[in-house]
């Protein structure tokens, strides 16, 4: 009986190691891994392990069920997992991880000893994954957290319809076109909608209605119902809440010359604001001009008028969106979009001859002023009195700004040409100590030289921009307002230009509120050979920077040249610290045309600089340094190329820009 007892412990003993074996291998009860796909959720298999107590998953079957990738790095024994939203860097036996570039703390130490990586069950969150651990039933549910998609919203804004999509945290999306009936489809991945989001119907003649609902488990599909096939436009910015933009197209619904107009005319209509490209000119002498975000929707997109400067139009639909306007145009004629005339209905582009120089020479006991054009025109020239003038109509001819030649002669004072009316230039010579005059046309009729004396008159017109006003006071700084101390440099810079002889256009002269939409299209408007804004700086965080600084951005290298002079010499004036000059985006240097410099002048939040502001000797010196920087900068070089390129022509670099309206007025003028 002792040794049949001592064989059944043995035999016991051996049926429990068994037993412990078969149970580590598939034990009832074991931990399952169940992974969300496509809308169903399926077991991975092998895939979870019990270390001391706590269930670990297999990162290779946990990136099998999601579609994720994984790489095994061997030598540092670390595994780089990429799904679509997280990219991260494990390794086995450190806590710390790299998500998306970022340190994460691990709840516990990855585990390889397997000779499979795996990682607590807890630690899937880090992952960018959600993870339900459900101990009773020993299941471990992973799937991707899904957005909420909370809006759906259209507006209009100048014609132009635009669809919001937003969600409470980044999505992955799709977007296509189905026909019949015409709809844009957009299918939003691992989401769910919002009860709050409703149908909404718009009030265009194209788009119709935007409906939203779940597609399928996990997928938000909104459609944009449309009336006919319509081009778009998406932009999506991850965030919370995310958001998706889509843009539809404006169209152009009609093209057709207007005869009744002083120019040849060309209407393009559009239904809503359009975005288009500045003239160009091919290689084929084409003119050519692009709407990136219209769509042709016309019945005739080609004219062939008869006579006229255009020889034929067409608006054809550009690969890839978008529409491409094409016009054949007599020698010399030149295109010209009449900003002012453009609305949200459509772009109007008048055709016309344009000034090519205007010369002037010496000759025995007179002055020749030449006007050559780049075409054929029928001069006109009469004689204006008090005062005593010789004036020349140009019928056809677009002048693109008003400008001013100096002549350097006894007789003529000046030639000023500008647009007289709208489908006429016109050219004054004021006149001084002679009277006489005698004319020819050019055999080619593209030129006429009228025979005066001369005397030098020159002027430029510079835009002075100071900073803030009225309900906007700028900076602040122990009862200084900077707006105060901007415009006073201002009107001094005035004066000294003045007393030169230049042109100068103030945006605004007193203490007034003025929009900086308005204030660069008052720079714009006037054709300015120069623009400065003049700012004083300051600053919150730290209360010792003191000095000046300047700043430039369009029309490099020529605002970066008018910038550094005008910069050298009020430093040079002021005797301030040399904050350099820099390349800023700021409206007044960004939506301006003209070469243009916005000047800084000293720190209102340093007590040294405010001191000096107070002081209206300083002020004067501020002003002094700017008006010897743009004397500088215009007898450059630099200035005279900008003249030639900004012109288009090869006419003497002293023409003076200005505002074509100021030339326009009763008696000639």
């Amino acid at each position: 009986m002792r040794y049949l007892g001592i064989a059944l412990t043995v035999c016991m003993m051996i049926l429990s190691v068994s037993a412990v074996r078969a149970a580590a291998a598939l034990p009832q009860g074991s931990w399952v891994l169940r992974v969300e796909q496509g809308g169903a959720w399926a077991d991975i298999p092998d895939a979870v392990m019990d270390l001391a107590g706590q269930p670990f998953v297999s990162v290779r079957g946990l990136a099998q069920g999601i579609g994720a990738s994984l790489s095994w790095i061997e030598v540092t024994k670390e595994a780089v997992f990429t799904s679509e939203r997280t990219v991260a860097m494990l390794r086995a036996g450190d806590r710390q991880a790299y998500v998306n570039g970022s340190a994460v703390t691990l709840s516990a130490s990855p585990d390889a000893e397997s000779g499979r990586l795996a990682i607590a069950a807890p630690d899937i969150r880090a992952l960018g994954l959600a993870v339900e651990i459900d101990g009773q039933t020993r299941v471990i549910k992973v799937s991707r957290p899904r957005s909420r998609i909370k809006r759906a919203s259209v507006s209009a804004d100048h014609g132009v319809v635009s669809v919001l999509i937003e969600g409470d945290t980044p999505f992955r999306y799709s977007d296509f076109v189905l026909c019949t009936p015409d709809r844009v489809v957009i299918d939003i991945y691992d989401a769910v909608l919002e009860p709050s989001v409703l149908t909404v119907d718009v009030a265009d003649s194209v788009v119709k209605r935007v409906r939203a609902a779940m597609n399928r488990p996990g997928v938000v599909r909104v459609v944009v119902d449309l009336a006919s096939a319509l081009g778009y436009t998406v932009e999506y910015t991850a965030g919370a809440p995310a958001r998706l933009a889509i843009e539809f197209h404006t169209r152009i619904t009609h093209f057709a010359l207007d005869s009744a107009a002083p120019l040849p005319r060309l209407l393009v209509a559009t239904a809503g604001r359009s975005a288009f490209s500045a003239p160009q000119v091919d290689a084929e002498g084409i003119m050519l001009m692009d709407f990136p975000s219209a769509q042709v929707c016309l019945d005739q997109a080609e004219l062939v008028p008869e006579g006229g400067p255009v020889k034929w139009a067409r608006i054809t639909a550009l690969e890839g969106g978008g529409a491409r306007l094409r016009v054949k145009l007599e020698e010399g004629y030149s295109a010209i979009v009449r900003d002012r005339l453009c609305d949200d209905n459509g772009v109007v582009i008048d055709f016309a001859l344009t000034v090519c120089s205007v010369r002037s020479y010496e000759g025995p006991g007179c002055t020749v002023v030449h006007i050559t054009t780049s075409g054929p025109v029928g001069f006109r020239p009469f004689r204006l009195n008090e005062p005593d003038r010789l004036a020349v109509d140009l019928p056809g001819v677009w002048a693109a700004s008003s400008s001013l030649v100096e002549v350097h002669s006894r007789s003529v004072t000046q030639v000023r040409l500008a647009q007289f009316a709208e489908g006429t230039a016109r050219a004054v010579l004021d006149l001084g100590e002679a009277w006489a005059h005698s004319w020819d046309v050019s055999p080619d009729g593209k030129g006429i030289m009228l025979t005066v004396a001369s005397s030098p008159v020159f002027g430029r017109t510079v835009v002075i921009d100071p900073g803030h006003g009225g309900t906007d006071p700028g900076a602040v700084k122990d009862g200084v307002y900077e707006k105060d101390i901007n415009l006073d440099i201002a009107s001094r810079l005035r004066q000294l230009l003045e007393m030169s002889g230049a042109r100068v256009v103030m945006t605004r002269n007193d203490d007034c509120s003025v929009q900086l939409s308005d204030r660069s299209r008052m720079a714009n408007e006037a054709a300015p050979d120069a623009i400065i804004s003049i700012h004083c700086n300051s600053t919150t965080w730290d209360i010792f920077p003191s000095g000046t600084e300047s700043y430039y951005f369009n029309t490099v290298p020529y605002s970066q040249e008018l910038a550094a002079l005008v910069h050298t010499c009020v430093v040079r004036e002021l005797q301030l610290m040399d904050r350099k000059v820099r390349r800023g985006d700021y409206h007044m240097v960004r939506e301006t045309s003209a070469p243009a410099v916005l000047v800084e002048v000293g720190f209102m939040s340093n007590g040294v600089d405010l001191q000096k502001l107070r002081d209206p000797e300083f002020r004067q010196k501020a002003a002094t340094g700017m008006f010897k920087g743009l004397s500088m900068y215009l007898g450059s070089d630099m200035f005279r190329k900008w003249r030639v390129e900004s012109t288009g022509t090869s006419g003497d670099w002293r023409q003076v820009g200005g505002n074509s309206s100021s030339r326009q007025g009763s008696g000639g003028r």
